[in-house]
């Protein structure tokens, strides 16, 4: 049959209380360095290790290696790009600041579409413009947009299509009179300078002028305005020392006014030039009497030139090219260098010619000074080239006249990085730590929403209260609990617990001398308890064991490590059987480490195996458990040296290395744990794989096969340490709208008949579940379609869930007497739009949940959009999962599945009409059918209440051709009981299944017309015999729904008025009660 029909026998579904056992996840970790800034990333892959993906790049706070750019003040904030954050080993951000809140933005990434900002940034209009070096067509540069507005970064023009073989000299970008002017040089043997004019209004580029040969301007700042010309200074050329020229805008002519002196007099203008009372000051970086530069006056009129200053000499000397900043009728700037090296602020009265030292920044957090001093409401601010805590330099603001220096913030402040361990889940987020990082640069405790992709920063550590974490989070009673490297009141690590939901942190004992120093594990829970190991400390400085109990900040020592007996541990412990059991990095009988148990009721230490450079050396991470058995790696030792992965039976002391590794592909130096997954064993490698960047491997606990899974790039993040693959629930599968998406091929053979098998997108999100229950399925080959629109409707209306699941095996039915198992996975909005659609429809039985819901199952072997073949009700049961639920059933066989409602009425053949007529003392019943597949017969069924029906007859179906008519007479309604017979079909499939017909009534003889008068004109008068709350609508000839009611009984009044003449169907439903009754409107 073409359509999917209701399964009327009980189908068992239910909404589980509980979470089952089985159940899609992926693997999440974190990487040390690199990604987007070389701060790390977090990081996710698919159950298998595969499908590598960065959820996250741990960033900056205040990006900024070298302080910023120039600063540009509009409307109270600050704004100006700085060297850090975009794409690239020259990246940059676009950052506002607020000075009065101090709150830092990066607004906008550059990445190599416009690379290396240069020069001034100018806002006009609520935009901000400026001009890169790089980018764009020939990586000539363009000159950008940004709206503070919509927060939209746009480039405007591209300057290597505007000129050929160009490279802007973007410090000459300069704005006035509402448009933009600047220089470009072209590359080639000419030397050619183009002079340009850009109006960002009209978005109008026009080269203005060039000059070509030895004389061609290379500006190093924006030009400065005077008299309707352009003034700025020019880099030397053949040897010179710089010039001064002028750019006369309307006669369009290029004029070197006059070449700088050298020597003494100064040399090499890297700055802007300032006016005051109609003569031009500036700075040249190099020359003077010191050879630090000179501060100079060029009278433009007379075209004279006059040395004024000589600037300090000192050491660190560098460029002094921070323009000066008219105040107050002086002139203030910052310098490199100066008497003590650090950079100082000085203070210039060109009409007494006074110098001035205002500020020296020796003794201050940043050094090196080196842009513009910026006025606002009183104050000076500008950036540090060095220094802070960080080494990125600092915002400082300045008040002149009291000459108060404040430092605002410290650039180059991360919101974390390094981060060695792993992830913690808790409540669908995940948690964890950064070494470095945070306020002070010593790690941060953090947040990370794999729903909405959110990072939050949620503490500092600050030294006292811990530095420098490397282990995992353990939580206990709704707070987690956990240890630093370093910090404390010894500098040798703290414990420490961690109330999440108030973010409360709590600094609980502090780690040092003979109670153990500088752990790097976590900390193993039981019964209330928590222990841990230190990697140094103790009576012989190899580390201790311990035991915690938090509630009381009890701390006991349990246990001094030592050479003989294995010492150094970097991993925690792992409970069996109310013991613990751990490695170490050193000792024992070979020096190359241990394995241990320690009784925690009795203290008994053992050494249980001596690792050796056969058996695998140095171990840094922790045993793993999965059953009766321990799975470990090491990061030396074996056939090549470069660790081995092994399995461990402690009851029987069994030891078995299982594999070397044995290439740098495989991964290399693993120092984390592993962790098992669908029937193979998976850990992080510190080096190795395709980049040499690291690498997921994964070992085959069946044939013992060692291969990469993934490896680790610059892009991805690389060189994760410590860290161990979380297991995280993975989010319901998208799919792709509109059309079937084929998935990962699953292998599935008797190596895996008895485990569950996940179904997942490329990505690695659930799709479904199969249980082969010990059936060999010689491969499976699963398809996904999601449809293009909310909800589906079949032929006759009926809706379905948006999505369905077409599974093919290379073997496709499972053994005689057997059934797989199969879980669905489907979105709680799809269940959302399938309520809404259902519900909408006048007389659909109300979905009220899930539990309203089930499975259904088609023939269809091919993944299709169309409901082409029969599909039948399953039986399932049903349970939440996050962002939707899970359905899980049994089959014999595999095909299509589909989820709909379990009360539609999707007929097993599509029926034109069925309508019952009396003819004297008996009924006369006829039918139309336009579709039967795979059709048994029709039994026809009568009810003196149309509650409890009874067989009448049997007919066989019709073999001609596609449009069918059945008549059937029912003689024996004499017999009948009651004043009102109703009929129904039961259409039953060929194998068994079935469905019903809509009710049809039939009123006694000398009944009144059920629908009257026929024709209408304004109105219809119904009158059905039923007294129970009814739904009605009227339908044309296309099925479309006119007009739609509710009334109290089955007698009631429609206004038809508004109805064009032609031919309609009133369509009346109560309960299980429903009738259609055709008129006429003239």
């Amino acid at each position: 049959m073409n359509q999917l029909f209701r399964y009327l026998f009980p189908v068992f579904l239910f909404l589980s209380s509980s979470a089952c056992a089985q159940g899609i996840h992926q693997l999440w970790g974190v990487t040390t360095n690199y990604g987007f800034l070389g701060k790390g990333t977090i990081f996710r892959t698919n159950y298998n290790g595969q499908a590598l993906s960065v959820e996250h790049a741990f960033d900056d706070a205040r990006p900024g290696t070298n302080g910023c750019d120039e600063l540009t003040e509009y409307n109270g904030e600050m704004f100006a790009t700085v060297f850090q954050g975009g794409t690239g080993s020259n990246s940059h951000t676009l950052m506002k600041w607020n000075p009065v809140t101090n709150v830092y933005t990066a607004l906008h990434y550059f990445d190599y579409a416009a690379f290396i900002p240069t020069g001034r940034i100018y806002v006009f209009n609520g935009k901000i413009y400026g001009l890169t070096m790089d980018g764009g067509k020939g990586n000539a540069g363009v000159i950008y947009e940004y709206d503070l507005a919509t927060h939209v970064f746009t480039i405007k023009k591209e300057l290597g299509q505007l000129l050929t073989a160009s490279f802007a000299s973007g410090a000459a970008f300069s704005f006035f009179d509402n448009k933009f002017y600047g220089v470009v040089k072209n590359s080639t043997a000419t030397d050619e300078a183009v002079f340009f004019e850009w109006d960002p209004l009209t978005n109008n580029f026009t080269k203005t002028l060039a000059v070509s040969g030895s004389g061609s301007p290379s500006p190093y700042q924006a030009m400065a305005m005077y008299n309707n010309k352009l003034y700025g200074g020019a880099s030397p050329t053949n040897g010179g020392n710089g010039s001064i020229f002028e750019w006369d805008l309307a006669a369009n002519k290029y004029t070197i006014k006059k070449n700088f002196p050298g020597g003494n007099q100064g040399y090499l203008p890297l700055s802007e030039f300032v006016l005051k009372d109609n003569k031009f000051y500036g700075v040249l970086a190099q020359g003077g009497a010191n050879s630090a530069g000179v501060i100079f006056e060029w009278d433009p009129a007379t075209n004279t030139y006059t040395k004024k200053i000589d600037l300090p000499a000192g050491t660190n000397d560098a460029f002094n090219y921070a323009p000066m900043t008219l105040f107050n009728g002086k002139f203030y700037a910052t310098g490199v260098g100066g008497p003590n090296g650090k950079g100082y602020i000085y203070e210039w009265d060109n009409a007494t010619n006074a110098f001035t030292i205002r500020f020296d920044f020796a003794g201050q957090p940043g050094t090196s000074p080196q842009t513009r001093l910026v006025m606002l409401n009183g104050l000076f601010y500008s950036s540090t080239y060095r220094g802070g805590k960080f080494e990125g330099g600092i915002m400082f603001e300045w008040e002149p006249v009291s000459g108060a220096f404040a430092k605002k913030f410290d650039f180059n402040e991360s919101n974390g990085h390094a981060a060695l361990n792993s992830l913690t889940l808790r409540n669908g987020k995940l948690y964890g730590m950064t070494s470095l990082g945070g306020s002070e640069n010593l790690g941060v405790l953090f947040e990370y929403d794999p729903a909405t992709h959110a990072y939050k920063r949620l503490h500092n550590f600050d030294g006292a209260n811990g530095a420098n974490p490397e282990g995992n989070l353990t939580a206990r009673n709704g707070k987690f609990y956990g240890m630093t490297k370093k910090g404390g009141a010894n500098d040798a690590g703290i414990l420490f617990e961690w109330d999440v939901d108030n973010n409360i942190f709590t600094r609980k004992f502090d780690l040092g001398g003979l109670n153990g120093a500088m752990p790097s594990g976590d900390l193993a829970l039981k019964d209330g308890k928590l222990y841990g190991m230190t990697a140094s400390g103790g009576a012989n400085d190899y580390g201790v064991i311990f035991e915690w109990e938090p509630d009381a900040n009890v701390f006991t020592k349990r246990k001094d490590l030592s050479e003989p007996e294995g010492g150094h541990p970097y991993g925690s412990l792992t409970l069996k059987s109310g013991k613990f059991y751990g490695m170490t990095s050193e000792g024992g009988s070979s020096h190359q480490g241990v394995l241990f148990e320690w009784d925690p009721a009795t203290g008994d230490y053992s050494i249980r195996q001596n690792l050796d450079a056969s058996k695998g050396r140095k171990p840094y991470g922790s045993l793993t458990l999965d059953g009766d058995l321990f799975y470990g790696v090491t990061s030396a030792g074996g056939s090549q040296d470069m660790g081995v992965a092994f399995q461990w039976d402690p009851l029987a002391n069994t030891f078995t290395k299982k594999a070397d590794i044995t290439s740098y592909g495989i991964g290399q130096i693993p120092k984390s744990s592993p962790i098992v997954s669908y029937g193979r064993v998976y850990f992080t490698t510190t080096m190795g794989g395709a980049g040499f960047a690291g690498a997921i491997s994964e070992w085959d606990l069946k044939n013992g096969l060692l291969q990469s899974a993934t490896s680790f790039s610059r892009a991805t993040g690389q060189e994760p340490v410590y860290t161990s693959l979380t297991k995280v629930p993975a989010e319901i599968a998208p799919g792709t709208p509109g059309s079937c998406q084929s998935l990962p091929y699953v292998a599935a053979g008797p190596e895996n008949a008895q485990i569950w098998l996940p179904v997942t997108d490329i990505n690695g999100n659930a799709v479904a579940e199969i249980l082969p229950n010990g059936n060999d399925l010689n491969g499976i080959f699963p398809s996904i379609y999601v449809h293009n629109g909310a909800v589906r409707q079949d032929k006759q209306g009926q809706f379905y869930l948006d999505r369905q699941l077409t599974i093919k095996a290379g073997k496709p039915d499972a053994a005689p007497g057997t059934q797989c198992d199969v879980r669905f996975y489907i979105q709680q909005s799809e269940l959302d739009a399938l309520m809404a659609a259902h519900n909408a429809v006048p007389g659909n039985t109300a979905i009220n949940g899930i539990g309203d819901v089930g499975v259904f199952k088609s023939k269809a072997s091919e993944c299709n959009k169309d409901f082409t073949t029969p599909a039948h009700p399953i039986p399932s049961s049903v349970e939440a999962y996050m962002g939707g639920y899970v359905f899980t059933f049994s089959v014999a066989s595999f095909s299509t599945f589909y989820i709909a409602p379990k009360n539609i009425n999707v007929l097993p053949v599509k029926l034109v009409d069925f309508e019952a007529m009396r003819s004297e003392n008996s009924a006369v019943l006829s039918w139309q059918t336009v579709e039967e597949t795979d059709f048994s017969h029709f039994e026809i069924q009568r009810s003196n209440d149309a509650q409890h029906f009874t067989a009448l007859g049997r007919l066989e179906p019709l073999a001609t051709s596609a449009t069918k008519h059945y008549t059937y007479m029912d003689t024996q309604l004499a017999a009948l009981s009651g004043t009102h017979a109703y009929y129904r079909l039961k259409m039953i499939d060929i194998d068994s299944s079935y469905a019903y017909s809509r009710i049809a009534q039939l009123p006694p003889d000398g009944l009144a017309a059920p629908l009257y008068p026929n024709p209408a004109r304004q109105s219809l008068q119904v009158n059905l015999p039923w007294q129970s709350p009814t739904t009605w609508q009227i339908v044309d000839t296309k099925g479309n729904a006119l007009v739609s009611g509710k009334a109290g009984t089955g007698k009631f009044e429609v206004d038809v008025q508004r109805l064009q003449p032609g031919y309609y169907i009133l369509q009346a439903t109560s309960g299980a009660l429903c009738d259609g009754l055709k008129f006429v409107k003239d």
